[in-house]
């Protein structure tokens, strides 16, 4: 197996903790800021309890050099401590939400067959919180653009909330 990396993305949100828990266990909300910029989230599937199943669609409108095109993510919620914490185990998935290589989208490195996202929410003083997104199973040369994706999706949230 390839090497891999955990990327670590943190950002203080202006907002109290139970709104921006909201923004992640609603779907219509996780519709308004998956995926990076210039990226929308069309489908948003999720049964929020531990066990349960999510499908996420990212949807790339055509670009210079890139046809438009849809990619999926599925997996499972492992863990959920409300407002505190959620941890998920995450793969690449086609639209029916079955598991599929990152080759199905062309996606350069070795990847692992699942990636665990760990979301972590603080309070740090009233109307701030932190959140803190771990992500494993990233390809060594892949860690930089992970990290800008949740920065960019991070950006989107910062807009929700203003």
């Amino acid at each position: 197996m390839a090497e891999t990396k955990d990327v670590i993305v943190s950002r203080t949100f202006d907002a109290p903790l139970d709104k921006v828990w909201a923004l992640w266990t609603d779907a219509e909300m996780v519709k308004q800021w998956w995926g990076p910029q210039y990226f929308t989230a069309p489908t948003v599937r999720m049964d929020f309890t531990v066990g349960g199943e999510f499908a996420l669609c990212m949807h790339g409108a055509a670009g210079p050099g890139m046809p438009e095109s849809d990619y999926w993510n599925a997996g499972t919620y492992k863990e959920i401590e409300p407002m505190k914490r959620i941890v998920q185990e995450m793969t690449f998935a086609d639209a029916d939400g079955k598991p599929v290589p990152a080759s199905y989208y062309h996606m350069p490195g070795d990847w692992p067959d699942t990636q665990t996202v760990t979301t972590v929410f603080e309070e740090v003083e009233p109307g701030k919180t932190k959140v803190t997104v771990t992500e494993t199973g990233i390809p060594a040369g892949m860690g930089e653009g992970a990290g800008m994706g949740w920065q960019q999706q991070f950006d989107k949230i910062v807009g929700l909330l203003a």
